[in-house]
């Protein structure tokens, strides 16, 4: 049970696509206000300034696109991106340069059309689009239309405008993949919501009213709009291919794909500056996303800092996504009767305090729940449980039931994530060692067969 190696911080913003209401806040390392000991006062979803990475590229198509520069059938030699700018600031690829720009990891994917480039998040397609298609003075029009480098107006938020590098040539290439700018998460959920509620963009906000002792409203806040950087068409258009980056096989969001709904999303891995530059020991990972796939309603954003960039694990923000559809009544598809699309199939309940109580009394308590239940021990009686009393638990999670039993048996934990093999060891403290990361697809002993403290338990993830 070993956590990621090289994590520093991380946040994440969960945000209602049409409204601007913020369903969702959470920073790490944070800090308690009833304590002296803080070492550090940035809350960092709103205030800590960074440099993105690859999900500003869905700002520099919106741009190429809104601005009808966008080359829609052209394709593009994504090797090495050589390149120099001449006296008056125009910028050309060449063959051999000093001056070069690589995708990540060095991959070379070949010849691609610009769609394609956005799937696989080449940075090459973003150098591209800014050298001989869209000028560089466009692209900054757009990023001042989309809200960026400048404070967000939500109340009770502090926000700092990020900076933008935008002398060289290296730099104004860089800023379209996300570096040599920086952003605060704020402004990023508020330029994505452009892209998820056709072009129109909705300031973030926290609050939604303050009341009197007498209960009566003081104030109320509601959906303001922050200004429409583009059109619907072009936002449909991203929208079509930020599905693409989840469910193409090569996409960079298929890990993050989810059998109960269809997402879409953009993926970045930033490079962080430390005293020696981009050395190469820290970098931002992140994922911007938004649901139903075709019908935005919540979107979620999340980034982290660590040495990692392949290995993480990406079933915690799955199960983000999952709660935030359930708290917003938006969820699974349907249709309603008078044909308009609903979204019903995911149900939402406070787990029931089993403790001491009979195994049928549970299985009662948890019928209706569309949960699967996970019962450990051959007793009757109910001695633990997995989520404690008063968790929200919503549909297709694991629940786990710890009787009264000596004998237990070995459970079927394909599909399990994480955090289910973790509530297993806590309940049992019978060692699991994992490999891979995502949900299991393997186990080592077969499923039924008896199990004890001594026993190992290996499964493999993906």
């Amino acid at each position: 049970m070993k956590k990621t190696a090289g994590g520093v911080r991380g946040w994440g913003i969960v945000m209602e696509v049409e409204t601007g209401k913020i369903l969702g806040w959470a920073s790490s390392p944070s800090f308690d206000l009833n304590k002296r000991d803080m070492k550090d006062y940035i809350d960092l979803p709103s205030d800590y300034l960074y440099e993105p990475g690859s999900v500003m590229k869905g700002i520099t198509y919106s741009a190429a696109i809104d601005s009808g520069k966008y080359p829609y059938n052209e394709t593009f030699d994504s090797g090495a991106f050589h390149f120099v700018e001449d006296s008056k600031g125009k910028i050309y690829r060449t063959s051999n340069s000093d001056l070069t720009i690589y995708d990540a990891l060095g991959k070379n994917h070949g010849t691609v059309t610009f769609d394609k480039g956005f799937v696989l998040s080449s940075n090459i397609g973003i150098c591209e689009l800014l050298t001989k298609y869209m000028d560089t003075s466009i692209y900054k029009e757009y990023l001042d239309k989309f809200g960026f480098l400048k404070p967000v107006n939500s109340p009770f938020l502090n926000n700092r405008g990020g900076t933008i590098f935008f002398n060289y040539a290296s730099e104004k290439l860089s800023t379209g993949f996300g570096q040599a700018i920086s952003v605060n998460a704020l402004q990023m959920v508020q330029a994505y919501s452009a892209i998820f509620n056709d072009g129109k963009m909705v300031e973030p906000f926290v609050v939604d009213r303050i009341e009197n002792a007498n209960g009566k409203i003081v104030k109320q806040y509601d959906t303001t709009i922050a200004g429409q950087p583009i059109s619907e068409k072009t936002s449909k258009y991203m929208q079509k291919l930020m599905k693409r980056v989840v469910y193409d096989k090569d996409g960079t969001a298929a890990p993050y794909k989810m059998n109960d709904v269809e997402i879409i999303a953009k993926t970045g891995t930033g490079e962080v500056a430390g005293k020696n530059g981009y050395d190469g020991s820290l970098y931002t990972n992140s994922v911007m996303m938004a649901a139903p796939a075709d019908d935005p309603k919540v979107m979620v954003y999340y980034a982290f800092q660590a040495s990692d960039i392949l290995s993480y694990d990406r079933e915690p923000m799955k199960e983000v996504m999952r709660s935030a559809l359930v708290a917003a009544n938006i969820t699974s598809d349907g249709e309603s009767n008078n044909g308009q699309k609903t979204y019903k199939d995911f149900k939402q309940s406070d787990m029931p305090s089993l403790l001491n109580h009979s195994l049928d009394y549970a299985k009662e308590k948890l019928e209706g729940t569309a949960t699967s239940q996970v019962i450990i021990g051959n007793g009757s009686s109910v001695i633990k449980q997995y989520p404690e009393v008063g968790e929200t638990i919503i549909s297709n999670q694991n629940v786990f039931v710890l009787t009264d039993g000596s004998k237990i048996t070995m459970p079927d934990m394909k599909g399990w994530t994480k955090k289910d093999i973790t509530a297993f060891w806590e309940l049992t403290h019978i060692e699991v060692e994992m490999s891979g990361t995502g949900r299991v697809t393997s186990q080592n002993i077969k499923t039924g067969k008896s199990i004890n403290k001594d026993t190992v338990i290996k499964v493999k993830m993906e």
